[in-house]
Formats: C-alpha cells, structure tokens, sequence
C-alpha cells in the first residue's frame, strides 16, 4: 500500500488529453491514503476486500470556471479557481467521513499533484480564484440585451410615427386649412391666436 506523498508526484507529470483526474481516498485502520485513478486501479480494487477497510470514496479534480453575473444572458467576467479551498471540488460516491486535518491532508496532496501536472498547473493549483473581466463578452452581452429590449420600444416609436391618432391627423389637416384645430372655425389672418368661435388656441 503506497500513501499519498509517494504516489501523487508519480504521476504527476502526466500530460491529459481530455477528462479530469480522479483519486479514490481510502480510510484504513492505518489512516488515509489516496490513490490515482486508473493508474492505481488494481490497488483501489483490492481494498475493496480488504478487511481493513473502513470507508472510501473518490474526488474528481477539475478546474472551477464560472461565467458571470448570469452565465448566457450577461457574461461581464469569467472567475477560474483550482482547489482554492477544499470546497472547489466534487466528491463522487462518498461514504467517507473526514476530520478536517484529514481534508486539509487531501487537499494538500491535491495541490501537490495539480502543480505537478502540465495542464492543471495552468490555473495556479492552491493560489486564490482569478477573476477576469471579459471586455468582447461584455460588449456583446450589452448589444444582445439591448437589442432584444430595443426591438418593443422600437416597434412602438415606429408605430407612432407612421400611424398617428385619428384625432391628431384631424387637428393637423384643420390646422394646414386655416381653420381652428377644435370647432374648424375659419381663423384665417385673425390678429389672436385665440380662436373667438371656442375660445381656444388655434395655432
């Protein structure tokens, strides 16, 4: 039985070319050990018999990216993170209960094996979410947005300037003759600008 320490840097400078790493966490009479999957297969199915064991379950490594503030409508930045925290990985068939020196063990033996690897280390194993601003994304999530929003106003303003209100089209037709727009009284060279029929302003 091989512990952590000894197998992670092992393979740890695998080159992946697709899929995530994942690693079985073994609990045993005589502590934690971690195993790499599929390299450490037949170890991980020899506990599985084993008396000594007590508990095991496996965790997938893979990088956090999350498009924000709402992924697919406004994508203004893009947050990346790799095991920042023992919280930014996903644990898969779990039966396992781990004390937090334990998962803070396992947390660090992850990290040990993320800067190992060529491709994980890219996203700065251990090192604090990056956030990034995404400049063309959010242009273009401004123009989608305002377009969609743009098209029911635009529709309306279109709507009021090619089809005015029947009442409007009347006052402005009385209005071009002369006559006062609201009794059609002949207002024609009158010094006021008070119609003297309905008392209103024609002009």
């Amino acid at each position: 039985m091989l512990g952590a320490g000894f197998i992670l840097p092992v393979f740890g400078s695998a080159t992946r070319c697709g899929g995530y790493p994942v690693f079985y966490i073994v609990r045993s009479e005589d502590g934690i050990d971690i195993y790499a999957y599929p390299e450490d297969q037949d170890a991980i199915n020899a506990w599985f018999d084993d008396p000594a064991l007590i508990g095991m379950g496996s965790v997938t490594l893979y990088p956090y990216r999350k498009i924000g503030p709402i992924d697919g409508i406004f994508e203004f930045y893009r947050r990346e993170s790799l095991l920042s925290s023992p919280d930014d990985y996903r644990w898969q068939l779990f039966d396992l209960e781990l004390t937090q020196s334990e998962l803070n063990f396992v947390h660090q033996e992850l990290i040990s094996f993320a800067k190992n690897d060529s491709w994980l280390a890219r996203f700065q194993p251990g090192a604090p979410a990056r956030i990034e601003f995404l400049p063309a994304a959010t242009l273009f999530s401004l123009t989608k947005v305002g377009t969609y929003l743009g098209f029911p106003a635009l529709i309306i303003w279109l709507m009021k300037i090619t089809q005015l209100h029947p009442k409007d089209a009347l006052a402005n037709r009385r209005r071009d003759a002369g006559l006062c727009p609201h009794c059609a009284y002949d207002c024609t060279d009158l010094p006021s600008s008070i119609c003297p029929e309905c008392g209103e302003a024609y002009l």
